[in-house]
């Protein structure tokens, strides 16, 4: 065996300790500092502790939240996984070579053979305490580990495939440049481990915050819920939210009504050819792959892509890449979460904006104006896309 089979697998024993040991600080560290706590401080009563189930309901929510969090992100910082899998020409990936190129990884079947090792030989009260007392009854024996390793082992099993398949899509997203690794390079691994942190941090402190200052919290809003507002007074805040929340997406609902109804006027016109509507109200809720549809004019082919932007006050940045980003001013370095608009298509493609904000920049921050064009995609407004449409003028370029 040589030098790099023992790293890699010393590598593989490394990621796996990580996942485990964290795994159980987390689950282990909630349950037995809320259970110190109370016994020490009495800080609740059991009424407001939903009858002693908070604890425990909390802990086996946590269980499999912090370990698909784990999983994705030991892998998606496994540099030697990432390079193997880069080698495959992207065409090439479907569902079915993906599993397959999960399945064929060592360290994953070294990792699950481990897990099951690690519970049946330790005693519950080291991994898992909350299953002890909550299932068991305090009684630790092989049969009862059994009994709860037949629910376990397939959903931390299916997790852990699912969370291999989400580090897969984020390399596919960070090679074309739409996410990043930061801190690549010769610093990789303090990241992963900042990461890592993070993650723990994140999970232990809502674990703990929910156990403990929930009762807290209920015990002071409760007697303002039943003294001032109940019962009139909590149902109409309800149907408030409801209605404004409603109201929200209403607005663009209908502006994207009025933009497909004067596109499909156009149609029976004669005066363009629209194919393949797909889910054309989807996106004022939330962005989908692929195009919205395509219009033909004059011999011309445009695929044409549908986003709403509901915020007018938020500003919008369109990157060359496919994506797009909110920022609350143009004078405010952007860097928010990114959301990818971004298609392939045979002929000239289109963003439509509709609703639209009040501002629009490139990444260099310049306004956008309609007609423009950003990686690839003409930008326009709907109405100014109709517009333009109707005037045969979409290819007009204003950067020119």
């Amino acid at each position: 065996m040589n030098r790099d089979s023992l790293k890699r697998i010393w590598n593989s024993c490394s990621r796996f300790a990580d996942i485990f040991l964290l795994h159980l600080i987390v689950v282990q560290g909630v349950y037995f500092s809320v259970l110190f706590f109370r016994t020490r401080f009495d800080l609740v009563t059991t009424e407001l502790d939903f009858n002693g189930k908070l604890l425990p309901v909390t802990c086996l929510i946590l269980m499999p939240l912090v370990f698909y969090s784990l999983v994705r992100m030991v892998v998606i910082y496994s540099e030697p996984l990432m390079e193997q899998f880069f080698k495959v020409p992207e065409e090439e990936w479907n569902f079915q070579k993906k599993f397959q190129f999960l399945f064929r990884q060592k360290a994953f079947w070294f990792a699950t053979a481990a897990w099951v090792a690690l519970y049946l030989l330790l005693p519950l009260k080291w991994t898992y305490a909350v299953l002890l007392d909550t299932f068991l009854k305090g009684q630790d024996s092989i049969a009862g580990k059994m009994y709860l390793l037949a629910v376990l082992f397939p959903l931390f099993f299916l997790l852990a495939v699912a969370a291999y398949f989400a580090a897969f899509r984020y390399w596919t997203t960070y090679k074309k440049g739409k996410s990043s690794l930061r801190y690549v390079g010769e610093t990789m691994r303090k990241a992963y481990r900042r990461t890592l942190l993070s993650v723990i941090a994140v999970y232990a402190m809502a674990g703990l915050i929910v156990c403990m200052l929930l009762p807290v919290f209920l015990s002071i809003l409760l007697p303002i819920v039943w003294t001032v507002i109940w019962p009139n007074g909590i149902i109409a805040l309800a149907v408030g939210i409801a209605v404004a929340a409603l109201l929200f997406r209403l607005q663009g609902l209908l502006k994207r009504r009025k933009f497909l109804k004067r596109l499909k006027r156009m149609e029976r016109d004669h005066l363009c050819e629209v194919t393949g509507i797909n889910r054309p109200y989807r996106s004022v809720f939330a962005l989908y792959d692929g195009e919205s549809f395509r219009v033909k004019r004059n011999g011309k082919e445009y695929a044409c892509k549908l986003v709403s932007a509901l915020r007018k006050s938020r500003p919008m940045v369109i990157h060359e890449n496919g994506v797009y980003e909110l920022i609350r001013s143009k004078y405010i370095p952007f860097g928010q979460r990114g959301y990818d608009f971004g298609f392939d298509a045979d002929c000239q493609k289109v963003l439509i904006l509709s609703p639209t904000p009040k501002l629009i920049f490139d990444s260099r921050m310049r306004q956008l104006d309609n007609g423009d064009t950003v990686g690839g995609y003409k930008l326009y407004t709907g109405t100014a896309f109709l517009n333009a449409l109707e005037r045969d003028c979409i290819d007009h370029n204003l950067n020119r």
